[in-house]
């Protein structure tokens, strides 16, 4: 990924997605991909690095704010294809087991289906990280609390992704993967005397332990361990946040 160039990306805040749309149509800028859905009004914009400099200065020109990162490549678009490739030519050596903890995936904002998951960490470097949805999926659960580790910026997203009215989809909204059957979807939740556990990256605690992977450096690791009533788990902990519950 440190790789990457070519490419480039900026957040955009004060608009929701249709607005957004609206604009790139607007200034003809279809070869950027919406690459982030991190809250109802922020957005990441990622393509190439002129025509993401052209959108920051359109954008500002109508007074929407769009901040350029300060990134290296495109991520999350259909640039990050030789990266993919490479990337799947690297995970191919290993053999990636299913998460023991519920692990959503940032690509379909369900958990990751058992015997998909090396496909799904490739999968997801060219898709759009689906970070409101993965936290309606969390709420519509039953999820109350979250914990974030390291920092406080997902805790405000998360905020306001649970003050902002949900949107109604819209037409032409991408379905569910085809690896993210209905059968996964709903709930797959560990028995209720499964062991608390706290993980280096992430915080989780039964009966509804959930992990949410959200950034753009897949890094598949994975370990366990267990001394007593705790238990120690690591999956891509550069990346992931989760949330614990309060519940008994």
């Amino acid at each position: 990924m440190a790789q990457a160039q070519g490419g480039g990306m900026a957040a955009v805040v004060g608009v929701d997605e249709a607005r957004l749309r609206e604009l790139l149509d607007e200034g003809g800028f279809t070869g950027l991909t919406v690459a982030n859905d991190n809250a109802p009004q922020q957005k990441v914009v990622s393509g190439a690095t002129a025509t993401v400099d052209a959108l920051v200065a359109y954008l500002d020109a109508r007074d929407v704010r769009c901040v350029r990162l300060n990134v290296s490549g495109a991520f999350h678009s259909p640039l990050m294809r030789q990266a993919q490739r490479d990337f799947a030519h690297f995970a191919d050596g290993f053999t990636l087991g299913d998460p023991a903890t519920p692990v959503i995936a940032n690509a379909t904002a369900r958990p990751y289906v058992p015997g998909r998951t090396a496909h799904t960490l490739v999968d997801q470097i060219v898709r759009p990280v689906r970070w409101t949805e993965s936290v309606h999926h969390l709420l519509d659960e039953g999820v109350t609390d979250f914990v974030e580790l390291g920092g406080r910026v997902l805790g405000r997203l998360i905020d306001q992704i649970r003050s902002a009215p949900r949107p109604v989809a819209r037409p032409d909204a991408p379905a569910a993967p085809a690896d993210t059957p209905a059968a996964h979807c709903p709930t797959h939740r560990p028995p209720r005397s499964a062991a608390p556990c706290s993980a280096g990256a992430w915080a989780c605690a039964t009966p509804t332990p959930w992990a949410v992977c959200t950034g753009a450096s897949p890094r598949p690791r994975w370990s366990s361990g267990s001394a007593g009533s705790a238990c120690s788990v690591s999956w891509e902990p550069a990346v992931c946040r989760s949330r614990r519950s309060s519940r008994g």
